[in-house]
């Protein structure tokens, strides 16, 4: 057990002590609005990243993503007099990443053929492409889920009251502490599809070494539900 382990440990205490002073009620409703609001972001993602891909943001993004990647290069063709090119090439640098199985899969998939990849700007340019979709897409879930909470969170002050009845303290209680331990595991969920977007940088090396290493946080990692609903192509191994 490290670090990772214990931060998610941590987080499902938290979420589950929070629940238990918020009562079943409001916890019922937080997590079905937890839930509602990942299934309608994830339903719409698609829809709000096809505008993004049309926009600078993804032009910047990609922009620093193709910067970085020579760093990883020097390290996956590190052994090899000469960079490989083709299939070949893409494979070295998405070994290179800290990124689920079933992810680089998916990337792999969607390179332009074989005969295309000539050197290593145009592998650059590929894989940045694929993963600067790939981030935008997150990051189009990340913004219409605070959208949608922000709407439901207006919802729930009108339950607040309904739940401080004396008739319902009791169940509220129990039934609120185990509802905040499962929002707590959906959270963690969350938290490790957005470190997707920061595979590519360097600086967050250690942090995948960490969650790689896990008894518990890799699993969450590899076997994240919400990129497996994003990316549907190949399945979570």
């Amino acid at each position: 057990m490290n670090w990772s382990d214990i931060v998610v440990l941590g987080l499902i205490a938290l979420f589950a002590i929070i629940g238990l002073s918020k009562g079943f009620i409001m916890s019922v409703y937080k997590l079905l609005a937890f839930v509602v609001c990942i299934f309608l972001s994830i339903k719409l993602a698609p829809v709000f990243a096809a505008l993004l891909e049309k926009s600078a943001v993804f032009d910047i993004i990609k922009n620093v993503i193709v910067k970085n990647l020579p760093t990883i290069s020097q390290e996956a063709f590190a052994a090899s007099s000469a960079a490989p090119a083709g299939t070949e090439g893409v494979q070295a640098m998405l070994g290179q990443l800290a990124l689920p199985l079933f992810i680089k899969e998916s990337l792999l998939g969607n390179m332009p053929s074989p005969t295309e990849l000539i050197n290593l700007d145009v592998i650059y340019n590929a894989i940045g492409e694929e993963l600067t979709k790939m981030i935008i897409s997150v990051l189009s879930l990340i913004v219409l889920y605070i959208v949608l909470r922000i709407v439901t969170g207006f919802i729930g002050l009108l339950l607040k009251g309904v739940s401080k009845l004396p008739v319902f303290r009791q169940i509220n209680k129990l039934g609120g502490f185990i509802l905040g331990a499962l929002q707590g595991f959906l959270a963690i969920y969350i938290i490790c599809a957005i470190l997707v977007m920061f595979n590519s940088n360097p600086g967050f090396t250690p942090i995948f070494e960490n969650i790689r290493t896990s008894l518990f946080a890799r699993g969450f990692y590899e076997n994240n539900f919400i990129m497996g609903m994003l990316f549907p192509s190949s399945g979570v191994v």
